[in-house]
């Protein structure tokens, strides 16, 4: 994911530097443009499963998201992956797949260019937590098998979450409509929705967040 993130940044910065060679374009207000973002996924399982009851999931990964919108509000659409740190006991990917609002403010009040832009988040996402190892309802006293290297996938929790955050993004000014905004968020996801395999019917996900910096490059119309 660190690879990909460095690649989009570098995509970004060479298309941003080559248009600078260009004529000099009137900016627009509308926008459109694509990133990708590194980041860390954290949340807590409260669960029947003696293996992973109370434990504290940390989950490191990356997304790419398309984004429209105007100086004021922007709209993202977001799918990306999360594999599960290392210092996680028990193994829980995350895929994810979801939609944020931005607003602005600053840039809603200011006449001209802003170039720290502090931003409010609001938005739905699509959680599936996909769990994985040596434990489950049938094996939970068992030892483990030292002689299979990989950990079997054992089942998944689905979540539907309101999120809400804060960010910052320092926008370079445009040159000849083209746009290049670095980017930090922090947001916190709260579940109004479960749907669980057989096995984790009583494993919830509580306190979810997550924390990313990102690159968003792209078009004024």
């Amino acid at each position: 994911m660190k690879n990909l993130f460095t690649t989009a940044l570098t995509i970004a910065v060479a298309m941003f530097a080559a248009s600078s060679a260009s004529s000099q374009g009137r900016d627009g207000k509308f926008s459109l443009g694509f990133g990708a973002y590194i980041g860390v996924a954290s949340s807590d399982l409260r669960s029947d499963h003696a293996a992973i009851a109370s434990m504290a999931v940390a989950q490191e990964g990356g997304s790419l998201l398309i984004t429209a919108g105007t100086p004021a509000i922007r709209i993202k659409a977001i799918g990306g992956f999360f594999y599960s740190a290392s210092k996680v006991a028990q193994t829980v990917d995350l895929v994810r797949l979801g939609s944020q609002v931005e607003f602005h403010p600053l840039s809603c009040l200011a006449k001209d260019y802003v170039r720290f832009s502090p931003y409010i988040i609001g938005g739905v996402t699509r959680n599936s937590h996909k769990f994985y190892g040596f434990y489950g309802a049938d094996s939970e006293e068992q030892p483990r098998n030292y002689s299979v290297s990989s950990e079997p996938y054992l089942g998944s929790v689905t979540t539907l979450e309101t999120m809400a955050g804060v960010g910052i993004a320092m926008q370079l000014k445009s040159i000849s409509g083209q746009f290049l905004h670095l980017f930090a968020e922090y947001k916190a996801g709260f579940a109004f929705s479960h749907d669980a395999s057989s096995i984790y019917q009583n494993t919830f996900i509580e306190k979810s967040s997550t924390v990313n910096v990102g690159v968003v490059f792209g078009k004024l119309f």
